[in-house]
């Protein structure tokens, strides 16, 4: 269990959490254009179709660079 073992466990952690993040953005978005939940195309609060939306491209982000050395 050397430094090896230990960088493939962040990296597993990190890919589990952009995982997270693209569902949680994802879901909140589908579920908005289905009416079940507030969004809306102006104002910074959860509700604006931004946030969520940049939420799901920063898991995208962070679970496809978490995965570079598989």
């Amino acid at each position: 269990m050397g430094s090896d073992y230990h960088l493939h466990m962040n990296s597993a952690f990190f890919e589990r959490f952009g995982v997270v993040l693209i569902l949680f953005g994802s879901s909140y978005i589908c579920l908005g254009l289905l009416g079940v939940v507030p969004l809306e195309l102006t104002g910074v609060s959860i509700s604006n179709i931004r946030i969520p939306a940049g939420i799901a491209i920063v898991g995208c982000l962070i679970a496809a660079f978490s995965t570079k050395n598989r």
